[in-house]
């Protein structure tokens, strides 16, 4: 071999040992769809660790492999979408992926993930049991198995309100806006700056509902706040903790119309 082909050769080598993490790398195992199912964290985009907003949830997938559904969180938006559970294994077109349309302030981390999912044609099961989510053999999602959901039980003590249905509370520094949870009767009571709001909830894992809503009856110059969380509170169906620590609560719509913080 002549001194040109011999260096030729070593080049390529430096770019296979140093090139992007790959599909068809040797740590890692064959899977089937089968392995895909249940929730997943996301971990890594495109090798890089992400960083969620504080007041954003973690993103994460969930796979119905009987059904050929996937479901989760981009952030911001929930995504929903369908694959052909049949497709040979170790291959997967996730681009029939769709999310809901609400507006958050940081919207990079979404748009990074969709654009991901969009390109994904292939997945493998890492030597640790991550799942990489490939395009050809580039990497392009790192999944993590989530941990088992969080409950209403965290929900336990006060928080302070600080959005509600798009209105910020934050500013109002003259007003203690709060919600009290107690789990061991499943009662919450809410001061609004004028009028008590209590109740009851119901919760099954992340689904939560409020009912038995009922107010005290003086009258104040500005009833915004109290008048909104009496509207609020019978369209929830469900919540979230955020990767910041607060707590958020959603229509059936998966549009965010409540947030709490400690």
């Amino acid at each position: 071999m002549n001194r040109k082909l011999s260096s030729t050769v070593m080049a390529a080598g430096i770019l296979l040992l140093t090139g992007a993490a790959a599909c068809t790398s040797t740590k890692n195992i064959p899977a089937t769809i089968s392995d895909l199912t249940g929730e997943w964290d996301i971990v890594k985009i495109d090798g890089t660790t992400i960083n969620v907003p504080a007041d954003q949830e973690s993103p994460y997938i969930a796979f119905d492999t009987k059904n050929g559904q996937i479901s989760g969180n981009a952030s911001c938006n929930m995504i929903m979408g369908s694959f052909d559970p049949e497709s040979a294994p170790g291959t997967i077109d996730l681009s029939k992926t769709g999310t809901t349309r609400m507006m958050c302030p940081d919207m990079k981390l979404e748009d990074m993930i969709l654009g991901a999912l969009s390109k994904v044609d292939s997945y493998r099961m890492a030597a640790d049991g991550n799942i990489e989510l490939c395009h050809k053999d580039t990497v392009l999602l790192l999944l993590q198995k989530r941990e088992p959901s969080v409950s209403a039980a965290e929900l336990k003590g006060a928080w302070n309100i600080s959005e509600i249905n798009g209105l910020n509370l934050k500013k109002d520094t003259d007003n203690d806006y709060k919600i009290t949870f107690d789990p061991t009767d499943k009662s919450f009571s809410c001061q609004t700056g004028c009028n008590n709001v209590s109740g009851s909830y119901d919760s099954e894992i992340t689904d939560i509902s409020f009912h038995s809503i009922a107010r005290t009856e003086m009258a104040c110059p500005d009833m915004t706040v109290e008048d909104s969380v009496c509207a609020v509170l019978p369209r929830i169906s469900s919540f979230g903790i955020l990767a910041g620590g607060g707590a958020g609560f959603y229509d059936s719509q998966q549009n965010l119309i409540l947030l709490l913080e400690r």
